[in-house]
């Protein structure tokens, strides 16, 4: 009789110690954003919602730019009530079309002249093959190339901040890839869902570095949220979500979790912070080798910037 009880005691603390551990860090920065101005992508749910409300709570005005017009003027009504805060405005950016990505930051420009922080929060996860406006595969287009186009359209006024600073979330998924070279269009023909999402965020934090080295003036990072669950899942066979539902509450990180490192990466002081590197769980952490390959992270970094100019 002890025994059993002593055994379900231990399995209760080690469950316990488990769900702790993938509780992940906890950002502790919360400065006075009054004045600044913040530009988030992908905000109407999950991970961007939740940066979203933390921004408002410390009196940003926070630029919401995603596809879906009115979910995110119902969340901003909500953000905007819960945190007291009215300085939240949506900017339709969709990001598989890169016209309406310059026409998006063209209005930011504009209107605001100055970025404080810019977070490129949206993304897909290996989701069937579809083609973007510029016939760029969806994952690609999306995670990176349309980020990619956004954070250059934006450039002007990173630089009229004083302090500016850009967060790409990223994934640990970019560490499960070595190609020899990154395909930025892609190709229906032996499609792999996973296996693209690898390269779209390798893609991802191979940029971020360059740009980091281009841009002295702006810190720049990117970052691995934890494993969510999240509207980024959608894709996946029912079943399997099915069978690993009971991991969800123990195992993964809720959205609110999930925006921490992000947000210590967008508040803590700039020297604390290396421009370049990618961040898990609040700290600096190891990235693909690759990204330290100076051909192809410079290779990478300029045939974006050369797909973007031709097609945008």
């Amino acid at each position: 009789m002890f025994f059993f009880v002593g055994v379900t005691i231990s399995l209760v603390i080690i469950v316990y110690c488990i769900y702790m551990f993938c509780r992940g860090g906890t950002n502790i920065n919360y400065p006075d954003l009054t004045g600044k101005i913040v530009v988030v992508t992908g905000t109407n749910r999950g991970i961007g919602y939740e940066t979203v409300k933390e921004l408002a709570k410390q009196g940003a005005t926070v630029v919401c730019c995603c596809r879906h017009e009115e979910a995110q003027i119902r969340v901003n009504m909500i953000i905007g009530k819960e945190t007291g805060n009215k300085k939240l405005e949506f900017v339709k950016c969709d990001l598989m079309d890169l016209a309406c990505v310059k026409k998006a930051a063209e209005y930011i420009n504009t209107k605001y002249h100055k970025v404080d922080i810019l977070i490129t929060n949206a993304g897909i996860m290996c989701s069937p093959f579809a083609l973007s406006k510029q016939n760029v595969e969806s994952q690609m287009a999306t995670n990176h190339i349309g980020h990619a186009a956004f954070i250059q359209a934006l450039l002007p006024s990173l630089l009229a901040s004083d302090s500016p600073r850009l967060v790409a979330v990223s994934s640990v998924a970019h560490k499960f890839i070595s190609p020899k070279t990154i395909n930025l269009v892609g190709k229906k023909e032996n499609y792999k869902p996973a296996m693209r999402y690898f390269e779209s965020k390798l893609a991802v934090g191979m940029f971020i570095n360059e740009f980091a080295k281009e841009h002295k003036e702006i810190v720049a990072v990117h970052v691995h949220p934890g494993i969510v669950y999240s509207n980024l899942w959608k894709d996946w066979h029912p079943w399997l979500l099915w069978v690993l539902s009971p991991s969800f509450y123990i195992f993964w990180k809720n959205p609110k979790e999930a925006c921490q490192t992000t947000l210590h990466c967008a508040l803590a002081d700039k020297n604390e912070i290396v421009s370049g590197g990618y961040y898990a769980d609040c700290k600096l952490a190891s990235h693909n080798k690759l990204i330290d390959d100076t051909e192809m992270r410079q290779k990478l970094y300029k045939d974006t910037l050369e797909f973007i100019k031709q097609n945008e």
